[in-house]
């Protein structure tokens, strides 16, 4: 059963791992998006059409990074509870 713990625990930090890559790439995603948003409402490429959508698009963005931190936070604790369990 140790065997299975310690497993678990490596798959979830890996998970861990290629979640923090993801969030990584969407905050930069997020942050070209905002970009876009800013030039949209206030720069040279002002677009009264645009400015609307890109709202709704940095918006989910900004939604899904927030879930993404949340599944982290629950990885790490599950990753801790794991390595927890292996001692007794």
């Amino acid at each position: 059963m140790h065997q299975a713990f310690t497993h678990l625990a490596k798959r979830v930090a890996d998970v861990s791992k290629a979640l923090l890559e993801v969030s990584q790439e969407l905050q930069n995603q997020l942050e070209r998006e905002n970009k876009t948003l800013e030039e949209a409402e206030y720069g040279d490429a002002f677009d009264e059409e645009l400015a609307p959508i890109q709202e709704k698009v940095v918006a989910a963005l900004q939604e899904s990074l927030e879930e993404l931190d949340d599944a982290e936070r629950l990885l790490a604790s599950t990753e801790v509870r794991l390595k927890d369990i292996q001692h007794f």
